[in-house]
């Protein structure tokens, strides 16, 4: 009983000490039991009821509401009435001086707060009413032992921080921490629901439409890119909680592995893995002593100061904004930009048997934008109608290109007499109409031109640049003049070869056969001379790669008409050979039977040796097939 007074004693001190900081002093302002179930404790006070009360009342008037040293009763307070009879019952009640309201009757001697219906009584007119530290005790003790909170803030007269670290804080200290001091943590953790079954240590993203935790996986890059990734600290199931929630930035000791080394998403669902998965995720490092992940899935990806400066603009570039913007890869690839390959706006170019032919419409060029291009064995692809001075042809494809067949372009530059189109280093290029020949006099010998523009040398070939040109047509044959009257009908001068470029941002194969060939110039009739042949046209293939290139190109100068006369009649000559396409190419034949060169050669761009009696030149290479990085 000794021992029991005294721990009465000591909780009595503790009551008034707690009391002091929840309930304020007597003198405080009185507290609402509602918000203060606390009662406030006073030393032997004890008096009796100034009129009776029923067992429901919820007021009651006191004889008294002094204490022992004056003070008046203003507060929430704890009453036992009729103590020690059959009656006896516990209150909680807000008093002022005699009044007290807001009565909580019969209260649990277990709870010291709740109100039990068999503990309420009836009272009369000068029952005792002593104030009790009951309840305040069973209050006090719940709250210590975790089954109740404490109602209101504890707080100190003055800041005080903390000195060991099961000390506690006020507000004050913590915002000084908060205002520059140090603030240490291990763990960021955030509630998530999971949107599926997962487990502690698994690899998380937050779904945008449902709100939702899943598990990622290396193999779909939109459950890494652009979303907020964690990891499960506990297990879940869909809809429900994650145990322990989420960590979104912190130590994970759910995961381990060899100090230093980087974590990445695994191509495994949820999984996280020492080796990159298809989409490249670094999403934290393993701390020492095989502790745990340091987990912070951006802190790989940030961006250095020389980057930022990369990117910062300013200058005469101006600055990134919402007019200046960066460009994307798929950008450049659209059709927002012309780009090798073409727009593929004509679709499919699919040709399978037979001969299709395409009208150039008598243009200088004509562009084809295909998706694909595919000439098959046995087919050809041809051109008609071409420009006076022939048509550079423009085959662009955004895919593959496969000619197995025969692409045509024979016949497609100048026609007779005429330049072909181009450009050779500011030199006059073109057919050359003979003169009026008497008596079978040689034809115009034609000077040599410059080999600047196509040499056996690729890498002087492509000159980083693309130079098209289409064949001049060949020269017209004359009239004899013998015995002072014109006579005869002359021959006319073949076309030029045409010009074609076949731009492959697929894969190119070649198997067939591409033919830019000047054409024959034609006989005489009577005593007229034979028209020239015309020179050939040109061809080069880029292609972003190549998977064969076996095919054969023809690139020859048109031969020259033939004579219309008999052997030794020097009246009747021969047509000269049409000039070669390029230096990698063969000049047409003259015709040799008697006095050949009366209707001048078509010029070429060989012409090593070109001239109305000797044609061009005879190298056998004919046109360019290479990879575009040769020129672009």
């Amino acid at each position: 009983m000794k021992n029991l007074k005294k721990f009465l004693a000591i909780l009595s001190i503790l009551t008034v000490f707690l009391a002091s900081g929840l309930g304020g002093i007597l003198n405080a302002p009185a507290i609402n039991a509602a918000t203060s179930p606390i009662p406030v404790p006073v030393a032997l006070f004890e008096t009796s009821l100034a009129s009776g009360i029923t067992s429901s009342a919820t007021s009651m008037t006191l004889v008294s509401g002094l204490t022992k040293d004056g003070t008046t009763l203003n507060g929430t307070y704890a009453f036992i009435i009729d103590e020690g009879t059959a009656n006896e019952e516990f209150v909680n009640t807000d008093c002022l001086n005699k009044a007290c309201t807001a009565m909580t009757r019969g209260l649990s001697v277990v709870t010291g707060t709740t109100s039990v219906a068999a503990l309420t009584h009836e009272h009369r007119r000068g029952a005792s009413v002593k104030i009790t530290d009951s309840p305040q005790l069973l209050i006090l003790s719940r709250i210590l032992n975790g089954n109740s909170t404490i109602p209101n803030p504890l707080s100190y007269t003055s800041g005080t921080g903390p000195v060991s670290g099961s000390d506690l804080t006020d507000k004050e200290y913590v915002l000084s921490v908060v205002n520059g001091g140090p603030v240490t943590y291990n763990q960021v953790i955030v509630a998530g629901t999971a949107g599926e079954t997962v487990s502690a240590g698994n690899l998380l993203y937050l779904k945008t439409s449902d709100g939702r935790w899943y598990k990622t996986s290396a193999s779909t890059a939109s459950t890494l890119q652009s979303a907020q990734l964690a990891i499960a600290e506990g297990a879940g199931t869909l809809g429900n909680a994650i145990t322990n929630g989420v960590l979104i930035n912190g130590v994970d000791t759910n995961n381990t592995g060899t100090a230093g080394a980087l974590a990445y998403a695994s191509n495994t669902s949820g999984a996280i893995s020492g080796t990159t998965g298809t989409t490249e995720r670094v999403i934290g490092q393993y701390i020492v002593s095989s502790g745990g992940l340091y987990f912070n899935p951006n802190f790989y990806y940030t961006l250095t100061k020389d980057q930022k400066d990369a990117i910062a603009g300013g200058g005469t570039l101006g600055t990134p904004s919402t007019s200046n913007k960066f460009l994307t890869q798929s950008y450049l690839t659209s059709g927002a930009l012309t780009r090798f390959g073409g727009t593929g706006a004509d679709g499919a170019l699919n040709v399978t048997s037979g001969t299709t032919t395409i009208n150039l419409g008598g243009s200088a060029t004509v562009i084809k934008n295909y998706t694909s291009i595919n000439v098959s064995a046995g087919a050809t692809l041809a051109f008609s109608n071409p420009h006076a001075n022939g048509t550079i042809i423009e085959l662009k494809s955004q895919g593959a290109v496969t000619i197995a067949g025969t692409v045509d372009a024979s016949g497609m530059g100048a026609a007779s007499t005429n330049t072909g189109t181009g450009v050779l280093d500011g030199t006059a290029t073109g057919g050359q109409s003979a003169t009026s020949i008497a008596n079978g006099a040689a034809g115009v010998a034609f000077s040599t031109l410059s080999k600047n523009l196509y040499t056996k040398s690729s890498i002087q070939y492509i000159r980083k640049s693309v130079i098209l040109y289409a064949g001049s047509g060949g020269g017209n044959g004359a009239q004899s003049s013998s015995g002072g009257t014109p006579s005869g009908t002359p021959g006319v001068g073949g076309f030029g070869g045409g010009a074609v470029y076949v731009e492959c941002a697929g894969s190119l194969t070649f198997t067939g056969t591409i033919n830019v060939s000047g054409k024959n110039g034609s006989a005489g009739a009577g005593q007229g001379s034979a028209g020239g042949g015309g020179s050939a046209g040109s061809l080069v293939i880029l292609a972003n790669t190549i998977s064969t290139n076996s095919g054969t190109v023809t690139a020859l100068g048109g031969d020259g008409g033939a004579n219309a006369g008999g052997a030794g009649n020097p009246s009747f000559a021969g047509g000269s050979g049409g000039g070669a396409g390029g230096y990698n190419g063969a000049g047409g034949l003259n015709d040799v039977s008697i006095n050949p060169g009366s209707g001048g050669a078509g010029r070429g761009y060989n012409n090593s040796s070109s001239s109305a009696f000797s044609g061009g030149g005879n190298d056998t290479t004919a046109g360019y097939i290479g990879l575009n990085t040769d020129f672009f």
